[in-house]
């Protein structure tokens, strides 16, 4: 999994919400990357936001974030970084200490 982080960029108006910069086009996205089963999560990161991708690669990963409409268009400049999940709702760190990774 990979996390890309987006921070405010050139054409982020501080005066507005993100949601009223960003939210059809981005939310648009958002959507499209989950019917493709790429997207695990997203939501607000200080002034920006933050989506969670489920894909192999850092390659796959700077490959979506280059085609993010609010990276595109200035409001964000991001990052990817590696993430791994150690716990989560999805029932992936239960699963891990049932099958001996973990101790408590």
């Amino acid at each position: 999994m990979y996390a890309v982080v987006c921070q405010p960029g050139p054409n982020f108006r501080p005066e507005s919400l993100v949601t009223e910069q960003t939210m059809e086009v981005f939310t648009r996205y958002m959507v499209r990357l989950d019917r493709r089963g790429l997207l695990a999560l997203a939501g607000d990161w200080g002034e920006g936001v933050i989506y969670i991708l489920n894909v192999s690669s850092q390659e796959d990963a700077e490959q979506i974030m280059r085609e993010d409409p609010a990276i595109q268009s200035g409001i964000f400049r991001a990052e990817v970084q590696r993430f791994n999940a150690l716990i989560s709702g999805m029932g992936y760190f239960n699963k891990a200490v049932n099958q001996g990774s973990g101790s408590f």
